[in-house]
């Protein structure tokens, strides 16, 4: 589908779902469409993607009142910048991500060569990526420049994790990875 490039496997969230429930917090699962549930048992890890209780005003709650929010760049998630919610977002599908809230961090998806398996380098990003406007010029840039996507690992995304427990939860004055700088390795 169109959309695909946007997709990410939900288990690469559960090590930082765990870490979240082992603090004592509850980790919720929101999102419209999904593909498959959490096979998971651990009461406070909740797939509310599959909830019978599913309805827009929890929804949109749900988004509203975290702590901080980690989750793939989409509209539910949007609606967590009503009320600045911190949000780490992963998996973007550009190495350049705009979020319109105070307080914010993300992991793009690694993005490769086909023919060589080689990382498409941040500064060659741009003058093939940089001017699309929608998800189907997206798609067509990469099959254009014969490109695909690697997701981020369930270490790239606990780290994420942790390191917003530790600014917002905990608190922590500086937190290593969440500065104002920029790093493209």
């Amino acid at each position: 589908s169109e959309f695909q490039i946007r997709n990410s496997d939900i288990d690469n969230f559960i090590p930082a779902m765990q870490f979240i429930t082992e603090r004592g917090g509850y980790a919720i699962r929101i999102g419209n469409t999904q593909h498959k549930k959490l096979l998971i048992k651990n009461s406070k890890i909740i797939d509310y993607s599959f909830s019978n209780k599913k309805s827009e005003k929890i929804d949109f709650l749900l988004s509203f009142f975290p702590k901080f929010i980690i989750g793939c760049g989409s509209g539910i998630i949007d609606l967590s910048a009503i009320n600045n919610v911190p949000a780490g977002i992963v998996n973007c599908a550009e190495y350049e991500y705009y979020q319109h809230r105070l307080h914010g961090s993300f992991i793009p998806k690694i993005i490769r060569r086909k023919n060589s398996n080689s990382i498409l380098k941040y500064n060659d990003y741009f003058p093939l990526i940089k001017n699309h406007n929608t998800i189907q010029q997206l798609n067509y840039l990469f099959n254009k420049y014969d490109l695909f996507h690697e997701e981020n690992s369930s270490k790239h995304i606990l780290e994420l994790t942790k390191s917003f427990y530790n600014k917002y939860i905990e608190k922590k004055k500086r937190v290593s990875g969440l500065e104002n700088d920029i790093d493209f390795h």
